[in-house]
């Protein structure tokens, strides 16, 4: 019985021998691996110009009288679409009409006037230049009379053409100056349009043509292609920055606002830039700018530091350090060392 346990203590050893001598090859490499491998590519990469800005259409125009007065009434409304020459607003014409009143008082009697001047001419009683003075006077007050019936034309607003008011600014009985805005108007085969600030380092890398993803917070999961149509070429003399325009595709069931503000982004091809692209899961001992990886040469593996440029998703690119085509050990990387023998497995 003595025998038999010292027997079944020795076989025990054995074993627990030839386990630790198992596991000893697989970390000094003396026997194989089985590892995960993927191989080191080279892409063309763009990175993006991020900027904001806020949406409008091409042809923005803003409607407003060309003379002062209270307004009498505004029969449009924010968003309502109106048809080329249909009345928008007009102006309490009261002051106005009686401008056009006096002005026609005053033709009618500087004409008389002239008409008697040319008579007392003719009979030499008036002198030509009595005549004459006669002559511009009516000539003043032809030019006042048309002056006053452009006011009266112009104490009124009519859309220029089929469109959508996009904004009202005034509401009726206000007193609305010369020239001060009372609509926003967008005209209906207008497009929409981007427009955002760039600085000198930004602009130089844009070029007309070049694609954009737009995304408004009204719409935060959609993403809008848009292109670059127009570039600054001359600075803000406020800002120093150059202005950018981008015209964007419209969504079929996506409703635009005038107003939307804009995130930008866009992807000019002159930045693009070759990468190394290094999976993520290759790293290991990696910190900010560094991390090191296991290169594998003909089932042996060797620990390569590299450092990278930018981090992705699930990839780290790099400018240099390993070439394309290179397998590198993504999984199994817990149970190698440098040097260490392995087998690829799928």
């Amino acid at each position: 019985m003595k025998f038999k346990c010292l027997f079944i203590a020795s076989l025990l050893l054995i074993s627990a021998s030839c386990d630790n001598k198992s596991d000893k090859e697989s970390i000094t490499g003396e026997k194989p691996v089985k590892v995960k491998a993927a191989e080191v590519i080279e892409k063309n990469i763009v990175f993006p110009i991020h900027s904001s800005g806020k949406l409008s259409t091409k042809s923005e125009q803003k409607l407003s009288f060309k003379t002062s007065g209270i307004i009498n009434k505004i029969f449009a409304d924010e968003g309502q679409s109106v048809k080329k020459g249909q009345l928008l607003a007009e102006l309490n014409l009261s002051e106005i009409k009686a401008k056009v009143n006096l002005a026609q008082q005053a033709l009618s009697k500087t004409e008389r006037d002239f008409n008697r001047a040319g008579s007392l001419y003719k009979d030499s009683v008036a002198t030509l230049e009595q005549f004459q003075n006669a002559e511009t006077a009516m000539e003043v007050a032809k030019s006042n009379l048309d002056i006053a019936r452009f006011n009266l034309k112009h104490s009124t607003i009519a859309a220029p053409s089929n469109g959508k008011i996009l904004k009202r600014l005034m509401e009726e009985n206000e007193m609305a100056g010369s020239g001060t805005p009372v609509f926003l108007f967008g005209p209906a085969d207008d497009r929409w349009v981007v427009r955002i600030n760039l600085t000198d380092k930004d602009i130089i890398n844009v070029r007309y043509g070049d694609s954009a993803i737009i995304k408004f917070d009204a719409y935060p999961d959609t993403e809008f292609r848009a292109l670059v149509t127009e570039t600054g070429k001359a600075a803000d003399p406020y800002t120093g920055t150059y202005e950018v325009e981008l015209t964007v595709r419209p969504e079929r069931d996506k409703k635009l606002v005038s107003g939307f503000i804009a995130k930008v982004d866009i992807y000019s091809g002159t930045l693009a830039q070759k990468y190394i692209s290094v999976p993520i899961d290759a790293l290991t001992d990696y910190n900010e700018k560094s991390a090191y990886v296991y290169e594998i040469r003909d089932s042996i593996v060797s620990r390569r530091k590299i450092e990278f440029s930018k981090v992705l998703n699930d990839e780290v690119l790099i400018n240099y350090g390993l070439l394309p085509g290179t397998k590198l050990v993504t999984d199994g990387i817990n149970y190698i060392n440098d040097s260490a023998k392995v087998v690829i497995v799928d």
